[in-house]
């Protein structure tokens, strides 16, 4: 089973980009940011969760000099 945990939303006009962690039942978890479930724009797999935040912030303020704001994040507990 597949776990995707999304990490935040970005937007610049009608572009819209997610950044997931995908978590499967075997295998190494994959950090993907994407237009969509088939646009993959980058994807890179990840050691740890802490890896994949550092590298989701990486990939978000290189968006973010772009143009792009955040418009989601997920929820804290």
């Amino acid at each position: 089973m597949t776990a995707l945990n999304p990490l935040w939303t970005a937007a610049r006009g009608e572009q819209v980009i997610s950044c997931d962690l995908i978590v499967p039942g075997h295998g190494q978890p994959i950090l993907r940011c994407a237009y969509g479930p088939q646009a993959v724009i980058r994807s890179q797999c990840i050691a740890s969760a802490d890896a994949a935040a550092e590298v989701a912030e990486t990939w978000k303020a290189a968006l973010m000099q772009q143009g792009f704001r955040i418009v989601s994040r997920p929820l804290q507990s």
